[in-house]
C-alpha cells in the first residue's frame, strides 16, 4: 500500500472489531427504517408509485438521509 505496512495492518485489524460491526449494522438498520418510513408515507394509498410519488420519495429519503449523516458526524 502507498501509506506503509503499519497502516495496512491497522486498517484490517480495526475493521474487524465487534464494536464497529455493531455500529455499521445499526446505521444500516436506521437507513432501512428511514427508507421504509418514507416509502410507506408516500405510497400508502396505492401499491405502485407514479413518477411524482417516486420523486417525492427520493426527496424525502434524501432529506432524512442528510439529517442522519449530520447526526452521525
Amino acid at each position: 500500500m502507498l501509506l506503509g505496512p503499519v497502516f495496512s495492518s491497522e486498517l484490517v485489524t480495526t475493521a474487524r472489531r465487534t464494536r464497529y460491526y455493531l455500529v455499521r449494522v445499526a446505521y444500516a438498520a436506521i437507513l432501512l427504517m428511514i427508507l421504509w418510513g418514507t416509502h410507506s408515507s408516500v405510497a400508502w394509498r396505492t401499491g405502485a408509485l407514479t413518477i411524482r410519488q417516486s420523486a417525492e420519495l427520493a426527496h424525502l429519503f434524501f432529506t432524512w438521509f442528510a439529517f442522519l449523516q449530520l447526526a452521525a458526524v
